[in-house]
């Protein structure tokens, strides 16, 4: 047995496997990431920019908010980027969990 495991496989970080999600987004999709009340609540949502790449970035960011546990359909834009490692790095910093909702 390795040390990281069977065969000594080396099993992606919670960052790294958001990243590879956001990067393999479909266009009517998007990713959402529960936040701590410590970071304002709610949900991190990420989804593709269906005006990229004639105009903006390709990921946008956006903040909604939950009612009764459920997404509220309410999004704000907070940012976009070009990067999914990025959008990952700003989610997991804030102790992001997937969201199944």
């Amino acid at each position: 047995m390795g040390f990281f495991g069977k065969g000594g496989e080396k099993k992606a970080s919670p960052r790294e496997e958001l990243r590879l999600k956001i990067e393999a987004l479909a266009s009517d999709g998007a990713i959402s990431y529960a936040l701590p009340d410590t970071f304002g609540g709610g949900l991190a949502v990420v989804h593709l920019n269906p005006d990229y790449p004639n105009k903006g970035k390709k990921f946008v960011m956006s903040l909604e908010s939950l009612e009764n546990g459920k997404p509220s359909g309410k999004r704000r834009y907070l940012w976009d980027s070009n990067k999914a490692k990025d959008l990952a790095d700003w989610v997991m910093d804030r102790l992001g969990k997937p969201f199944e909702g």
